[in-house]
């Protein structure tokens, strides 16, 4: 947590005003006067006896503080006096002493460990149709002596029956706000169920079959079987898919090139990837 030390001229006659209602309320001899005569003219008259008359606008943060530290000297004139010049620590240290909103800067980072660890499966296998915006569709490869994998493909007359069907499982609670909707993506007609594992730095996407589909009806985050879920984000007719053992990695594709392998790749907006897919329920 940090403040935001950037005070405008608005905020420092704002202060002025504060300090001057403080005044007029809490000190029965200062002269009320009315909300026009406020910016031009105010006197405060500390408990020394001695009359401050500031008149004009408050132009400046220093005005500011100077406004306050002479206000404070005549209410609490034992107090140890401060010098001319004054850190940015200190001018920060003052003002927050009179005002009573405070503009704070909040730094958060995710931390999945404050939900819950464990994920169930709500909705599960629902068949969706999937091509990224390019209109490439995804295929599955099975070659023999090869493991099976998805490219991406163009795909067009009696072509368009090599498309899979993508079996999407979505799972609650919804963790974060903002970071997704928690689904598993199987591929119909088969037992092949994408994952994303290896190293934190280079993560591969793969097919992994899975004879137990019962295994993946609850998942826990701490578990291997995390290596199955996204977080699937929408944002208008689209979506992505971020792994959520690898936070910042995405499904994608190879942009402006066909027949090329569906894999992971670094942040939304890495170089020749596409990342944004249209699912459609089918």
């Amino acid at each position: 947590m940090s403040y935001n030390r950037r005070v405008s001229s608005e905020m420092a006659n704002e202060i002025a005003s504060e300090i001057f209602d403080f005044e007029v309320q809490h000190c029965p001899l200062v002269e009320k006067r009315t909300p026009d005569e406020r910016p031009r003219e105010a006197d405060w008259l500390g408990d020394s006896g001695l009359e401050l008359r500031v008149s004009g606008y408050v132009r400046s943060m220093r005005q500011a503080v100077t406004l306050v530290l002479a206000v404070e000297k005549m209410k609490r004139p034992h107090r140890k006096a401060i010098g001319s010049e004054f850190s940015d620590l200190d001018l920060l240290n003052v003002l927050m002493e009179h005002v009573n909103e405070e503009h704070v800067v909040l730094e958060v980072s995710p931390d999945l460990e404050s939900f819950e660890s464990d994920l169930s499966r709500r909705r599960t296998d629902e068949p969706h149709s999937i091509c990224d915006t390019e209109k490439k569709c995804w295929v599955m490869n099975e070659l023999d002596g090869r493991p099976v994998e998805l490219t991406a493909s163009m795909l067009q007359g009696p072509n368009i029956s090599q498309q899979v069907t993508l079996r999407l499982s979505t799972y609650i609670p919804q963790t974060q706000p903002g970071l997704g909707q928690p689904v598993v993506l199987g591929i119909g007609g088969s037992n092949y169920f994408l994952s994303c594992n290896g190293q934190r730095n280079s993560p591969d996407l793969e097919l992994e079959k899975v004879e137990n589909r019962d295994g993946l009806k609850t998942i826990s985050r701490s578990s291997e079987a995390a290596r199955f879920l996204f977080y699937k984000r929408d944002s208008g007719s689209t979506s992505t898919f971020e792994s959520a053992q690898f936070p910042g990695w995405f499904i994608s594709t190879a942009r402006n090139v066909d027949r090329v392998r569906v894999a992971m790749c670094n942040g939304r907006a890495s170089a020749g990837r596409v990342t944004d897919f249209q699912v459609s329920r089918i």
